[in-house]
């Protein structure tokens, strides 16, 4: 959720036993460490928030206190229920994949430094922040605008939104894309997740 967090500049002295790697060699930790813990930790949050937003929309219309709006055997309903659960099931084999490929490298001790790890990682963020809003909308969808965007409802939909949307807004998704489309060009082997 933003923050409204104001600009801060800090200066002061760092202890030279207090540097993470080598002086002047940021990009290596954070290409191997920061880059790959973030990606995949915002992603696997953003997944939870999806994820628990279907199970509580599937188990309020299973419920007696459904909304008498929601027709629960409709085609519709099942058509778009189907939507939700596939966006999120895509979310959750990206993130398990790009994991076990950012697991397999550190365990080989192989560097993620290369185009192919790269725009895995930066596809997981942009995958995982747009396809789980995209959930949390459609559920929005089903259960109609006055479950969906008031606060204090059985199933707290407005908030994961809001949630949700800051997922693409915190870290820019189009500058990730931008950075990506240029690793692109060098992956000429298009090596898949």
């Amino acid at each position: 959720r933003g923050t409204e967090s104001v600009p801060l500049h800090l200066a002061g002295d760092v202890p030279e036993t207090q540097l993470i790697g080598a002086p002047g060699c940021f990009r290596a930790a954070a290409i191997e460490s920061f880059i790959p813990s973030g990606h995949i930790g915002w992603a696997a949050c953003w997944l939870g928030t999806a994820r628990g937003a279907l199970a509580d929309t599937v188990t309020l219309l299973r419920s007696a206190g459904r909304p008498a709006t929601v027709d629960h055997r409709s085609d519709l309903v099942s058509e778009r229920l189907a939507r939700v659960r596939m966006s999120v099931e895509l979310v959750s084999a990206y993130l398990a994949r790009v994991t076990e490929e950012a697991d397999r490298a550190r365990a080989d001790g192989v560097s993620l430094d290369n185009p192919s790890a790269q725009i895995h990682l930066n596809l997981l963020k942009v995958i995982g922040a747009e396809l789980t809003f995209d959930a949390v909308e459609r559920l929005i969808g089903v259960v109609g605008m006055r479950l969906g965007y008031l606060e204090n409802t059985q199933v707290p939909l407005e908030r994961h939104l809001r949630d949700l949307k800051s997922a693409s807004l915190n870290y820019a998704d189009d500058r990730l894309l931008v950075a990506t489309g240029a690793l692109s060009w060098l992956d000429r082997a298009v090596r898949l997740a």
